[in-house]
């Protein structure tokens, strides 16, 4: 690679640096609520639309970008938002869940290794995803491919997984609240 080349990849990267500051900034300016995953990501929208806008010159002049050629804008969208992805993570925390339906249901994805299985009422599984967080997911309702681990669950201990949950409220007569549960909704083997 050219000295030039490496120059004018510096020069994207800043300018893409640049527009996600600036549309990480106009989301935590604007009073969205950010424990309303659509409000943000209707924000992210038109705060990712006005910082293009705002930069509309520099866009075409350092991305070789055609503003008329719809293939390159909406990879340069897809690009500029794993941008802000990375740049603001906790607005974008919102943007993880699925909305499923309009009882706010989000379904979340990971990638994690099984630690522990628990076989009792219920099969929970001890996971750690890929930064070293642990979570604790039950099994609690059939899903598409629950017939491969019904009485073999121990196998996944140690393996890599997707795992696809919803996050729900239950009432604990013990504690005398309401817990958090994370259900499984699919698991793929990888």
């Amino acid at each position: 690679m050219s000295f030039s080349a490496l120059g004018q990849t510096k020069k994207k990267d800043a300018l893409k640096e640049k527009i996600a500051k600036d549309v990480c900034n106009c989301i935590s300016d604007s009073n969205v609520d950010l424990n309303n995953g659509v409000a943000v990501e209707e924000k992210l929208a038109e705060c990712l639309m006005a910082a293009i806008v705002a930069n509309e010159a520099k866009i075409t002049k350092t991305m070789d970008l055609d503003f008329e050629d719809q293939k390159q804008i909406e990879s340069f969208v897809k690009d500029i938002a794993l941008t802000v992805g990375v740049k603001c993570p906790k607005i974008f925390m919102n943007m993880i869940g699925k909305k499923m339906d309009d009882d706010e249901k989000y379904v979340f994805n990971i990638e994690a290794t099984i630690e522990e299985v628990e076989e009792n009422d219920f099969v929970i599984f001890l996971v750690k995803d890929a930064e070293g967080n642990l979570h604790r997911l039950i099994w609690l309702e059939e899903f598409d491919n629950d017939e491969e681990l019904e009485g073999d669950a121990e196998s996944l201990k140690g393996k890599e997984l997707k795992i696809e949950y919803e996050e729900r409220k239950y009432y604990n007569p013990k504690t005398k609240k309401y817990t958090k549960v994370k259900v499984i909704q699919d698991i793929e083997v990888e």
